[in-house]
């Protein structure tokens, strides 16, 4: 836990003869403490942590729920600057945020426990844990006996500004109801998007890459979405044809899923770049 820095009233009256009090941006004398020490007083409430790329992040109790947070993202900034004033009744000014942000980087990174950062999917334990992306940060836990609805999963849940929510599942429908949903032509075409489906479950790859093929008006694209819709909700369901690779992973790195239209597996000499750490729909415009 980060510790709670003070300064005592009766130190900074040895010091300067004042009174002590919310001070200015930057402020070290004048009897007033320091916003930056104000702002880090107020942070025994957080979880520091930090990713395998020494990345650094917090967890924050807030409206009654976690969330996670990178501690330099906008999120957590307007969260923190929030905080201070409703601590403290003022603005804090931007060079006191900004040394105050560094100091919890460096806890964060330096005297804070490592997690794995996981994306709509995590894994602990032998259990899966998939992220519902409501407001209240719930998750769905699936263990050998069963699942449940958990408000706080175990594992470091982030999100991206285009994830859509989950609708909390109920128990009662077979999985054979999905068939008034996509058109397959035999019944091992449904078997396939059965077993992917399952498999888009697990936290670790590799992952197959599903080739959606048809005629033209066979619905390719609205089975697309809707298998999308099962496990990934994303403001853009199907995106076109990556760039180059770089365009590609950074795509995987923002999603759990990636629909595409023509892949760039079907350009003469491309050569297929390794996305198997993430699933991947494939849908030829050719077909």
């Amino acid at each position: 836990m980060f510790p709670h820095m003070q300064v005592t009233g009766t130190d900074k009256r040895a010091r300067s003869g004042q009174k002590k009090g919310a001070g200015s941006d930057g402020d070290e004398g004048g009897g007033r403490v320091p916003q930056r020490d104000l702002l880090l007083s107020v942070m025994d409430e957080l979880e520091l942590w930090h990713d395998d790329d020494r990345n650094a992040y917090a967890s924050i109790y807030t409206n009654h729920h976690w969330e996670n947070w990178p501690i330099r993202s906008k999120d957590f900034r307007i969260w923190l600057s929030g905080r201070y004033f409703d601590e403290y009744g003022s603005a804090i000014g931007s060079q006191a945020l900004e040394d105050g942000l560094k100091v919890m980087e460096t806890r964060a990174i330096h005297h804070s426990p490592m997690h794995q950062v996981c994306r709509r999917i995590g894994g602990l334990n032998g259990n899966v844990y998939l992220d519902l992306c409501d407001k209240k940060w719930q998750a769905v836990e699936v263990t050998a006996n069963g699942w449940s609805v958990t408000d706080r999963a175990p594992v470091k849940f982030l999100r991206s500004n285009s994830m859509q929510p989950l609708p909390e599942p109920e128990e009662g429908e077979p999985l054979e109801r999905m068939h008034d949903f996509i058109n397959t032509a035999s019944q091992d075409d449904f078997r396939l998007i059965t077993a992917w489906l399952i498999g888009a479950l697990r936290p670790e790859g590799p992952y197959p890459i599903l080739l959606i093929n048809g005629q033209q008006g066979s619905s390719k694209s609205t089975v697309s979405r809707f298998l999308r819709e099962l496990i990934d909700p994303n403001r853009s369901s199907i995106r076109s044809q990556p760039r180059d690779e770089r365009d590609l992973m950074v795509s995987a790195v923002n999603n759990r899923v990636l629909f595409m239209t023509m892949f760039p597996a079907y350009r003469p000499g491309y050569q297929m770049p390794c996305v198997a750490w993430r699933l991947v729909v494939a849908i030829p415009s050719s077909s």
